[in-house]
């Protein structure tokens, strides 16, 4: 996955191992019981679209003020 990311994003931003696993255990916070991580294995415990459903769900509970504030602080332009 971080290869071909590195591949689509070219050299403009070069996605480590470390961003990677910092992400999945993010979202293994965010979604517990949805993402497993074993190694440098990332596994969804459901279909896609489930997790993609409680993912969204989970997000729309953090109020939008605090969404703006993580995305001023962790991303220079807005994704």
């Amino acid at each position: 996955m971080r290869y071909k990311l590195n591949e689509l994003l070219g050299h403009e931003k070069q996605i480590t191992r470390d961003n990677v696993l910092t992400w999945v255990t993010s979202l293994k916070t965010i979604i517990p019981g949805y993402i497993s991580l074993e190694e440098d294995i990332v596994g969804l415990q459901g279909k896609p679209e489930r997790v993609m459903e409680v993912l969204r769900a989970a997000i729309d509970k953090v109020p939008s003020e605090l969404q703006q504030k993580y995305l001023s602080a962790f991303f220079k332009e807005r994704p």
